[in-house]
């Protein structure tokens, strides 16, 4: 039970690293196209210490990516490997720096 806990505070903190580099990639155009699994190399080289996240978790990949697109925050692009930021996305609060 804790380890699911975990994992789901994991997926949540994760999930914000990666839109924050969506945002910061796609300058918040919704017709721009980011390959996936670049952004999430990327958002996981630019976490470190004690909360970095380590790109070899695919598990941890997929729950966020899947998070994201419930949430609606992305959408696909023209391949499956493929991303664009949505309205919802770029304009969640979490996201946005302050």
């Amino acid at each position: 039970m804790m380890t699911s806990s975990i994992l789901d505070a994991d997926v949540k903190e994760f999930c914000i690293h990666v839109m924050k580099k969506l945002i910061e990639k796609t300058q918040k155009d919704e017709n721009k196209t980011i390959n996936k699994n670049d952004l999430y190399e990327e958002a996981c080289a630019a976490s470190n210490g004690i909360g970095a996240f380590d790109s070899s978790n695919i598990t941890l990949k997929n729950r966020v990516f899947q998070e994201l697109f419930t949430r609606g925050h992305i959408r696909q692009g023209n391949s499956p490997e493929e991303i664009k930021i949505t309205d919802v996305g770029k304009n969640y609060p979490e996201y946005l720096d302050t």
